[in-house]
C-alpha cells in the first residue's frame, strides 16, 4: 500500500522550517528537504540551511548531497526523494519542507518520460553562446520559441535554459510540452499544505531574513566558496542572495545595494512561488500569521493522515 507523504510548502520566510521542527517535537515524522539549494555543501547562510543543532531534532534527509561543482536536477531530485521515502521507516511520516515547487512535483507526480538524445555539437554550441552572449540572451531566445518554459525558467538558470534550447533544437518541439507527457508517479498517498501571511507581514520577514543572512556573514561564505576554487558561474551559485554576494566579493557593488537588491529579488521569488502553489488546487493554506493556530492546523492535519500508532 502507498503510504501518507505529507508536503509543507510556502513562500521564502512564510515558516516553514519552524513549523516542521515544531512538528518534529509532537509526532513521529523526518523531514527531506525541497529546497533545490540546500543539497549543496558550503552553501549554508544563503540557502537557510537548518542548523546542525536544528538538524537533531529529527532525521533530515536530501541536505549536503552534492558538492557546489556538481550539476543537480530535478531527476535527480525526484530519485533522491524517492530512495528516501524508502529509507524512512513505516513509523515516521515523512515530510518535505521547502518551497521549491519544481522539484517537489517532480518528487511526487514525476517528471516526463519523453527522452532526448544527447548532441554534443548542439550543446557545444549552446555553451559558446552563453559565453560570448550571456544567459540573458539565451533566456530571450528561449521567450521567443518557448514562451511557456521560459515563464517556467525565470530564474534564468542557464542550465535549465540550455537544456530547453537544446531540446527545441534536437527535436523540433517545443520543450514544455514535454510536461504533458506520461509521467510516473511516486507510489505515496501525498497531503499538500502551503503556507500563507499577510503581504506587509511576509515583506518585513523577507527584510529581516535578507538582513540576518548578510549580518551571520553571507558575503564571507561567498568569498570562502569562491576561495575554493567554485566558479561564479556554477550552478549552486545562480540563486537570490549568492548572485548579489558575488558582486560584493568582486568589487562590482557596495554592501548596501547589493543587501538592496537581495531584499527586492526575495520578495519577486516569493510572489512567483505563491503564483506556483496557488495554481495547485491539491493544496489546502494555512495562514502563518498566527504561529499558535498554524501548528494546531497542520498537528490535525497531520493526526488524519497519520494517526498515532
Amino acid at each position: 500500500m502507498s503510504r501518507p507523504v505529507l508536503i509543507l510548502s510556502g513562500p521564502t520566510a512564510s515558516g516553514k522550517t519552524a513549523l516542521a521542527l515544531r512538528l518534529a517535537k509532537a509526532r513521529p515524522i523526518e523531514i527531506i528537504s525541497a529546497d533545490s539549494r540546500q543539497i549543496y555543501r558550503g552553501l549554508d547562510i544563503g540557502t537557510a540551511k537548518p542548523t546542525k543543532e536544528e538538524q537533531a531534532v529529527c532525521p533530515h534527509h536530501l541536505i549536503d548531497l552534492r558538492d557546489p561543482t556538481e550539476t543537480y536536477t530535478a531527476a535527480d531530485y525526484a530519485q533522491d526523494v524517492r530512495a528516501a521515502f524508502d529509507a524512512i521507516p513505516p513509523t515516521s511520516l515523512p515530510v518535505l519542507v521547502g518551497g521549491s515547487g519544481l522539484y517537489i512535483q517532480a518528487a511526487i507526480d514525476g517528471l516526463s518520460v519523453v527522452a532526448m538524445p544527447p548532441d554534443s555539437s548542439v550543446r557545444a554550441a549552446l555553451e559558446f553562446d552563453l559565453l560570448m552572449l550571456g544567459k540573458d540572451a539565451l533566456y530571450q531566445r528561449l521567450q521567443e520559441v518557448d514562451p511557456r518554459a521560459a515563464e517556467q525558467y525565470h530564474d534564468r538558470n542557464p542550465r535549465r535554459v540550455m537544456r530547453a534550447l537544446e531540446y527545441i533544437e534536437l527535436t523540433g518541439k517545443r520543450f514544455s510540452d514535454t510536461w504533458d507527457a506520461q509521467r510516473a508517479a511516486a507510489n505515496v498517498q501525498p497531503t499538500f499544505v502551503a503556507l500563507d501571511m499577510q503581504r506587509d507581514s511576509l515583506r518585513d520577514r523577507i527584510r529581516l531574513r535578507c538582513v540576518d543572512m548578510w549580518d551571520m556573514g553571507l558575503v564571507r561564505e561567498t568569498q570562502a566558496i569562491l576561495n575554493s576554487g567554485i566558479s561564479e558561474s556554477a550552478q549552486a551559485l545562480q540563486t537570490v542572495g549568492y548572485t548579489e554576494a558575488i558582486r560584493v566579493v568582486k568589487k562590482r557593488s557596495s554592501e548596501i545595494d547589493a543587501l538592496e537588491d537581495m531584499v527586492i529579488a526575495t520578495n519577486q521569488y516569493a510572489k512567483r512561488q505563491l503564483t506556483w502553489l496557488r495554481r495547485d488546487k491539491r493544496y489546502q493554506w494555512i495562514s502563518a500569521d498566527d504561529p499558535v493556530s498554524a501548528f494546531q492546523q497542520l498537528l490535525d492535519i497531520v493526526d488524519g493522515i497519520f494517526p498515532a500508532r
